[in-house]
Parts: structure tokens; C-alpha cells; sequence
């Protein structure tokens, strides 16, 4: 099930494909377990790309830190920082993010797959108050790392990253990066609210 979850989250660009995975996990194991966080986050995650931050953040409430399991800590606090941005608190989402960078720096994590998502939060929550150019560094680190070709979190970042060029008046860029967007979505069984 981990392995189906780790294909399906980060090798497609199928949710349907990725809730089914996590669900799997989240019924399928004794709450608080790893496998049972995973499909929580997974689900939080989900959510938030499917556009219900309210759903992603009761999705997400179990989980808090987990020093033992950083990378879901990390994954949960990329999904909940996401959905607070979502419903309008770029500052409180800023600090989630932030804080959880902190984290993943003192794990040696910074620069993990994993971690993109929490790069992708801060820019997003930067940019939501109106820093785009304090976000474009965080959404280049997200791309680079987040944004796995082919895969609804690289649509997911080149949508941020293509508002935050138009903000800073380069409408070729953000012209670009919302094509490559667009095919990725288009090409995609189920996109969620991308």
C-alpha cells in the first residue's frame, strides 16, 4: 500500500488514483500509525488540491509534529499551510510553513522531495501578501524539487509561480509556466480543482 501511494502521489498525475491509495492506508491500519498518517496526509494534501481546504484541515488536525516520521510532518504541514492560505490567513500559513522548513533543516531535509511542498506553501503564502518577489526564490526551490515533471504538484507550483510572474511584470514567463500547466491538467484523468 505505501509503495502504491508512493507511485501514485508522486510518479502521476491521477488524485483519483492517489485518495484511493490513501484512503486504503488511512482504513486499512490502527489510527496513528505510520501507514495511517500517510494516508492522512496524503488525504489533507488531496483535499487541498481538490479545492476543500476546510475538508484538508479536519483531514489534517490528527497529525501535529512527528519527529519520528519527518516526512510525513512534513507533507501534513505543506497541506495545512496550503489550506490556510486557501481560506484567506497567508500570515498564519507563512509561519506553518516557515516553522516546518526550520524543521526539516535541523533533519537535514531541506532539499527533499518532501520538503518542496513546504517551498511551495511559503511562496504561495508570500505571494498572497503581496511579497512576489520575496515568493519567486521559494517557488523556484518548489519547482526544482515539488515539481516533478508530469505530476499535478509541478501543475500545482507553475500555476503559483505563473500569477507571481505576472505580479512582477513578466507576462512571457507566466505565459510559459501556465502552458506547461495547462497540458499537465489537460493530460490528467482527474485534476482536482487545478
Amino acid at each position: 500500500a505505501l509503495g502504491a501511494l508512493a507511485i501514485a502521489s508522486f510518479g502521476g498525475a491521477d488524485l483519483d488514483r492517489q485518495e484511493a491509495a490513501a484512503r486504503h492506508l488511512l482504513e486499512g491500519y490502527p489510527e496513528n500509525s505510520e501507514a495511517a498518517n500517510t494516508g492522512r496526509s496524503t488525504l489533507g494534501m488531496i483535499l487541498t488540491l481538490r479545492g476543500d481546504a476546510a475538508g484538508a484541515l479536519a483531514m489534517l488536525e490528527p497529525i501535529d509534529e512527528l519527529p519520528d516520521i519527518p516526512q510525513i510532518e512534513m507533507y501534513a504541514a505543506a497541506a495545512r499551510s496550503l489550506a490556510i492560505g486557501d481560506l484567506g490567513d497567508p500570515i498564519s500559513a507563512e509561519a506553518i510553513a516557515s516553522a516546518s522548513l526550520a524543521r526539516a533543516t535541523g533533519w537535514g531535509l531541506a532539499q527533499s522531495r518532501v520538503a518542496g511542498g513546504l517551498w511551495l506553501a511559503l511562496g504561495s503564502a508570500q505571494a498572497r501578501q503581496g511579497k512576489p518577489r520575496e515568493a519567486l526564490p521559494m517557488l523556484d526551490r518548489a519547482l526544482a524539487t515539488w515539481g516533478v515533471p508530469g505530476t499535478l504538484y509541478r501543475a500545482q507550483t507553475l500555476i503559483v509561480l505563473g500569477s507571481v510572474y505576472g505580479e512582477v511584470g513578466e507576462p512571457a514567463k507566466a505565459r510559459a509556466v501556465l502552458r506547461e500547466a495547462r497540458a499537465i491538467i489537460d493530460g490528467s484523468p482527474s485534476a482536482g480543482a487545478l
